[in-house]
């Protein structure tokens, strides 16, 4: 298989605790499951942007415990090729578990710098909720950019600016000393991404997401802060029950907590004439 012959650095902590299993995603999926505002769920709103047809080869970077594919794999075409990659083995054990017995799907272990697939290999390229984790952000985009197809196309999801503001809010009311619990994904928001989207490719879409959270469980909402424990490289010391008697405080006066999202897709179109910024030049020797 033909490479990019790459060594990029990438974030091993992340890897070794927030993500080293898939229980820290689970309960932030299990937040924004239950307590949507949204008629329509997050899986069912990027579902309808895949526009997945048969005999497609689609690439998942970051897929985690491929949540969203779970939910949908009734809906995927019999003959599609679907490969899913992870930098952590364990976060995608409950993918492979719930998967591998399908034929149309494949999985392995890729850092998306440097992701070993032949070159325009794909239809549709996917990294939702996952770019902001990429030290370079921008080797990542360019690797994408190879890897698809002339025409193809990549679909990014990530969270806007001021995204869970609320829920940062009342963490520092909380304690002073727990700041900008959602300044991990500052790399790659729907405003900056847009514009490092089309500096690869030429241009970007936004696709809005419209839902905010409507928290009536104080115990679910302590679990969701507990789960970003190292999110932004440092550990946060929470007491998990006056954390949970000061969510039901809050909860007590208004019945619940409103939490506002800002969450979306990013699309992208790799078009035939390509992109003179890609073309490949020997290095310099120094």
């Amino acid at each position: 298989m033909q490479s990019m012959n790459i060594k990029p650095q990438y974030n091993k902590a992340l890897q070794q605790t927030q993500y080293k299993t898939a229980q820290n995603l689970n309960a932030r999926i299990r937040l924004h499951q239950r307590y949507s505002t949204s008629s329509q769920t997050w899986d069912e709103f990027v579902f309808s942007q895949m526009h997945l047809k048969t005999g497609q080869n689609v690439l998942e970077l970051g897929c985690g415990n491929a949540s969203q594919t779970r939910s949908n794999r009734a809906l995927f075409p019999r003959d599609i090729h679907y490969f899913m990659t992870d930098f952590s083995w364990g976060m995608m054990q409950e993918a492979i578990t719930a998967l591998n017995a399908d034929p149309r799907f494949a999985f392995s272990v890729q850092d998306a710098q440097a992701v070993a697939f032949p070159l325009q290999s794909f239809d549709l390229v996917t990294a939702n909720h996952m770019l902001y984790h990429v030290p370079d952000i921008l080797l990542a985009l360019k690797g994408i950019w190879r890897l698809l197809k002339p025409n193809g196309r990549l679909m990014a999801a990530t969270n806007g600016s001021g995204h869970m503001a609320d829920l940062d809010s009342l963490i520092a009311a909380y304690n002073p000393a727990f700041q900008n619990m959602h300044a991990f994904h500052t790399a790659f928001t729907l405003e900056n991404g847009k514009d490092l989207i089309a500096s690869i490719f030429g241009s970007c879409t936004l696709v809005p997401y419209h839902s905010d959270l409507w928290v009536t469980s104080a115990k679910d909402l302590t679990d969701y802060v507990l789960s970003m424990d190292k999110m932004n490289g440092t550990a946060r010391s929470m007491d998990p029950q006056s954390l949970t008697a000061f969510f039901q405080s809050c909860i007590d006066k208004e019945g619940g907590i409103k939490i506002r999202k800002s969450t979306g897709l990013l699309m992208a179109i790799k078009e035939e004439t390509g992109r003179p910024i890609l073309a490949d030049k020997p290095q310099k020797q120094q």
